[in-house]
């Protein structure tokens, strides 16, 4: 990300975070709301990884936040204690979805069973 990618500004260095999300932001200042949706980027990279730490940059591309002198929010949190991933969600998850397709299939298996036990009845 950054540097030679032609996303956002060249003056950070290039890098691979761990955690990299966008989507679309409501930012709020003094709980007035200074943009609706803005796009927002948050990344997250820790050890010797060139800029270590926390960053969420708001609206860095197109500089539209009015009430931001910049025009835009780029804050940093250059310390992470500890950076591990939701891995129990994610089983649970899997789990959860994996019940919910057998479900589906044995439904679906079901009315195919029942609605063939119907035809032979009908001829």
């Amino acid at each position: 990300m950054h540097g030679d990618t032609g996303i956002g500004t060249a003056k950070l260095p290039t890098m691979k975070p761990e955690i990299a999300l966008w989507g679309w932001g409501t930012v709020k200042r003094d709980g007035q709301v200074i943009a609706a949706v803005a796009p927002v980027h948050v990344m997250v990279s820790s050890g010797d990884r060139p800029m270590p730490g926390i960053m969420l940059e708001v609206d860095t591309e197109d500089k539209t936040l009015t009430a931001e002198p910049d025009g835009y929010i780029h804050v940093m949190w250059p310390k992470v204690e500890q950076l591990q991933m939701p891995t129990a969600q994610t089983q649970t998850r899997m789990i959860v979805g994996w019940i919910a397709m057998i479900g589906i299939a044995g439904l679906f298996g079901w009315l195919a069973y029942s609605e063939t036990g119907r035809r032979t009845d009908l001829t």
